[in-house]
Formats: structure tokens, sequence, C-alpha cells
């Protein structure tokens, strides 16, 4: 239990939160490259708009999900998908 929970907190280090804000809310309500529920519309825009923001040093992000169509959606903004395969 000790380990796990010590690579679980070293994974939260390495993290980048990126807020919940008007910006990301309207971004995921306009029309995306497939259709999306909500949730996963904000998971895809936010995951946009950090990687706008990525600094220029780290390597490109990937987008892992096992929902399907969250998986094509984020195929189809350019991400590389791990996880379902769209």
């Amino acid at each position: 239990m000790a380990d796990a929970r010590e690579n679980t907190e070293d994974l939260f280090k390495r993290l980048h939160v990126v807020p919940l804000d008007s910006t990301v809310l309207a971004n995921a309500a306009e029309p995306l490259p497939t259709p999306l529920k909500t949730l996963e519309a904000i998971h895809l825009v936010t995951a946009s708009a950090y990687r706008v923001r990525q600094p220029a040093d780290e390597p490109p992000i990937y987008f892992a999900t096992f929902d399907l169509a969250l998986a094509k959606a984020a195929g189809a903004a350019g991400f590389r998908v791990l996880g379902a395969t769209p």
C-alpha cells in the first residue's frame, strides 16, 4: 500500500492542471470534430487548450481514453490516442 501511495503521489506531482473556466465551457459547446457528450467535450477542449500552451521543450502529449467516441474526436483533433482505437 505504501508503494502504491508513493507512486500515486509521484504521478500527481507531474500532472498539469488546467482550470475549468468559462472559455473551456464555451469552447466545449462549439462544434467539435465528432459529436460528443458534455464531459467528453470538456475533456477534449481542455487537452486542446493545454496543447496550445504547452512549453516547446516538452514532448507532445497523448490523449488517453477508453471512450470510442472521444478517441475518434481526439484523433480527428490531431492527438495520438492511447486506450481505445478510433
